[in-house]
Parts: C-alpha cells; sequence; structure tokens
C-alpha cells in the first residue's frame, strides 16, 4: 500500500497511510519522520486519533466530523486540553470533547 505525507512541517513530517478499508480522505498514522515527537506532534496524534475515534463512534463521515471540530473550535480545545488529553486514554478525550460541544448547544 502507497504511502502518502501529510501535515507538512518543519523538518518533521508525519507519515500517514491509506487504511484502505475506509474512505481515501482517512488515514492512520503509522510513524514519524523525527526521532522523538515535541508537543506540536503529540497534539496533532491526539486530534487525528480523536476525529478518527468520533467518526467512529458517531457514526458519521470523516468531512462531517471535521467540519463540526472547525466550527467549534474543538481543535483549540484539544490543544489547551493537551496535558490532560496526552495522558489518559482516547475514550476519556473523547468524553470531553462530547461534554464541550454539549455545552456549545451540539448533539452528537
Amino acid at each position: 500500500m502507497p504511502r502518502v505525507w501529510c501535515h507538512p512541517r518543519e523538518g518533521g513530517d508525519l507519515l500517514f497511510k491509506n487504511s484502505g478499508a475506509m474512505p481515501r480522505t482517512l488515514f492512520f498514522i503509522i510513524g514519524l519522520r523525527k526521532k522523538s515527537m515535541d508537543r506540536k506532534d503529540e497534539i496533532i496524534l491526539i486530534q487525528v486519533r480523536l476525529l478518527r475515534l468520533a467518526a467512529k463512534t458517531w457514526h458519521k463521515d470523516m468531512p462531517e466530523v471535521a467540519k463540526l471540530f472547525r466550527q467549534y473550535k474543538v481543535y483549540d480545545f484539544m490543544q489547551d486540553m493537551y496535558e490532560e488529553f496526552h495522558v489518559q486514554g482516547d475514550s476519556a478525550s473523547l468524553n470531553e470533547v462530547e461534554t464541550y460541544l454539549k455545552n456549545q448547544g451540539v448533539a452528537v
């Protein structure tokens, strides 16, 4: 399966691979070019994992969830919650995102 480079960054491009079983727009992370991750890389990993988990859990398409996340600044919320999100499981982090969206008046 071909590899695809996404999220161009200064010397630390994330390496993604098409999952095959999902739509072409869905990718999962299979590695990093850098030997160690910095905070920005970890935040991107959290955002990608939670985007995928939300789409699966909420039975929605990835573009629909991504639009919702952009519209309600969920990506910024994830960045603000980095200290908590990087030490807890994705399910707990998704629960925090759901609570955040509900407080914004969004039903998921």
